[in-house]
């Protein structure tokens, strides 16, 4: 496996964007369906159709969809600083201030609606006990805001689907240092990533929940060789890495379960790095084409991507708040227990509102990430240079103490 860093084509850019919007809606249909109906098993089998088998089988694969897009991260996060050291022009106030920047944005204004919209319908008298239970405090606030949530605290109210950030966030953090870390010399160059192993291995331990941090940074990492490397011949090309792409979908949908991921080497962690891997082949596959062409124009690629983590970051709050009042229009608590005409109505309904207050969302947070990346550059330097001032006056204070003595 070859150096050779990758170039991403305006073909290669529209099918990253398709990949985001895709596995964003995934997620979406995944968090919409288990809140509207019952899970799959628990459905009466005499009662099961080709319609139930449709509504479902997207729905499916929503943490499929996050391991895809931990890939994406590795591949266009990971693959950046990867470049960037290697050149040696890799800036950490950069690199952190464009990270928090594209992640709070969205992030924060999430978290203030997780803690509106219970208000509003508490208001109107629907009061839900695992709502009165979850951390709403100032405390898991400022541990979601700091990505600490999983081992400090608990994904903010009702908003679950928040756990992937704290991998994501830390990911970006972990993957520089280790590559500064290798190019140390002499004995620095064993401790230090023995090191960061024995600190990784920690927070996995300590985890509450999600994907063990250790290990799925493995998954991480494939999307990161994806975009540095070019990827042996024997993994095939084109056509062959998206037959085993396909081939590593269907096996993750019939073999993974619901045991937890934060465990270590647990069942599930094979079939999601088998499927991360192909993912991570298939692009790395489509990167080195000469003569890769666009996703069809009908599919949505630019546009949704746009809005894709605001959508990610909202939806949750948003399809709770939906089912809520649905309880106080007709008196009947969700999920639905048959699949029909209303509980479809249902949810279409909750997934087009999701998506459409997704884009005024983002048009109010995520669409000003560059203006927002550049205020919170000004107040780190800002910071900095202030640190720096107070540093010089604390030394000639001290130096002129020990003259004095």
């Amino acid at each position: 496996m070859s150096l050779r860093y990758v170039k991403i084509s305006e073909s290669m850019s529209s099918w990253l964007d398709f990949f985001r919007c895709f596995c964003a809606f995934l997620v979406l249909l995944s968090h919409v369906s288990h809140r509207v109906v019952v899970h799959f098993r628990d459905l009466d089998p005499a009662a099961v159709n080709a319609l139930m088998y449709i509504m479902y089988m997207p729905s499916s694969f929503g943490v499929g969809a996050v391991m895809i897009f931990f890939v994406l991260s590795g591949f266009l996060v990971g693959g950046s600083a990867f470049k960037k050291i290697q050149a040696g022009n890799f800036s950490w106030r950069d690199f952190v201030v464009a990270r928090l920047a594209r992640l709070w944005i969205v992030l924060i204004p999430s978290l203030l609606l997780t803690r509106l919209l219970p208000r509003i319908t508490e208001s109107l008298g629907i009061i839900d006990r695992a709502e009165i239970d979850s951390a709403l405090d100032l405390f898991s606030f400022s541990c979601n805001v700091a990505f600490l949530q999983l081992v400090a605290c608990d994904p903010y109210g009702n908003n679950g689907a928040l756990w992937s950030l704290f991998n994501e966030f830390w990911y970006y953090i972990a993957w520089p240092i280790l590559m500064m870390a290798f190019a140390l010399c002499g004995f620095k160059k064993i401790i230090m990533p023995f090191f960061i192993l024995v600190l990784a291995l920690i927070v996995s331990f300590y985890q509450k929940d999600g994907a063990n941090f250790l290990l799925y940074f493995f998954v991480w990492v494939f999307g990161v060789a994806a975009g540095v490397c070019k990827f042996p011949k024997i993994l095939g090309g084109e056509k062959i890495a998206l037959v085993i792409f396909v081939v590593a979908v269907v096996l993750w949908r019939l073999k993974v379960n619901g045991d937890s991921r934060n465990e270590f080497f647990g069942h599930n962690f094979y079939y999601d790095a088998f499927l991360g891997f192909s993912f991570a082949n298939l692009m790395n596959r489509m990167a080195f084409s000469v003569n890769l062409v666009r996703p069809p124009a009908i599919l949505p690629t630019r546009r949704f991507a746009e809005f894709s983590f605001s959508l990610y970051c909202t939806h949750t709050p948003v399809v709770e708040f939906i089912c809520k009042l649905h309880r106080i229009l007709s008196g009947r608590s969700l999920p639905f227990l048959v699949v029909n005409q209303l509980s479809i109505g249902i949810f279409l309904i909750c997934v087009c509102v999701c998506v459409v207050f997704a884009y005024a969302f983002y048009w109010v947070t995520e669409r000003h990430t560059a203006r927002f990346c550049a205020l919170l550059s000004g107040v780190v330097d800002f910071a900095l240079k202030a640190a720096s001032v107070s540093g010089i006056k604390f030394r000639r204070r001290l130096a002129g103490g020990q003259a004095w003595f």
